[in-house]
């Protein structure tokens, strides 16, 4: 691992430890410091590497990385509870799929600062209906269990992404609260987020 940054916070530490158990050959921090437990951190993984930003700098980023094309499989969104990961996962999924977004990249001048859903094509309305079909939740029911099987993520993740977009471009699945993924979903989960297909994003 290399290591940047300052001091020796508990949240970088356990973080690297399980990133470490992954496989993962490198970890980078992009920030002076840490700030607080409160302060919600967010990891992305691109070619082997977690990339760790505050929350102020993920819509930059991640608006780079759609304008620019150099976008990852899968991203994680960590931080405490309230602190906006679904918000942002709803958000980043939305933008992925605006036709809009897709027709400024396309024309090879999107900026960073541009990338952000219209709200009026066919697949931004669909999107904030919950009835886009190539956006894929994965949840759990609260009241009716304590954790994500490994059921739930071989039917609505394994099993459904070999399957190429019934609309869109691309797939994009946001597993909701994955810290309550069973262990055996974890590791069922693991070859698919190490080898997706090329049209697929995986939100945790």
């Amino acid at each position: 691992f290399h290591h940047h940054f300052r001091g020796g916070d508990k949240i970088v530490n356990m973080v690297m430890d399980e990133v470490h158990s992954m496989g993962i050959r490198d970890i980078t921090i992009c920030s002076s410091s840490l700030g607080t437990a409160h302060d919600p951190i967010i990891p992305y993984i691109e070619d082997g590497t977690i990339t760790m930003i505050y929350s102020s700098g993920v819509r930059g980023n991640i608006g780079r990385a759609i304008s620019t094309g150099k976008l990852s499989h899968a991203y994680i969104f960590n931080g405490e509870s309230g602190s906006g990961k679904k918000l942002l996962a709803d958000a980043f999924a939305e933008t992925l799929q605006c036709e809009h977004v897709e027709e400024l990249v396309k024309s090879g001048n999107a900026k960073a600062e541009d990338i952000k859903p219209c709200g009026k094509c066919h697949s931004c309305i669909q999107a904030e209906a919950g009835s886009n079909p190539d956006i894929i939740r994965i949840s759990y029911d609260a009241d009716a269990k304590k954790s994500i099987g490994v059921d739930d993520i071989r039917e609505k993740l394994i099993n459904d992404i070999v399957i190429k977009p019934y609309e869109y471009d691309r797939k994009v699945y946001i597993v909701e609260d994955a810290q309550r993924l069973t262990a055996q979903a974890q590791n069922a989960l693991l070859k698919t987020l190490e080898e997706p297909p090329e049209y697929a994003v995986i939100i945790l």
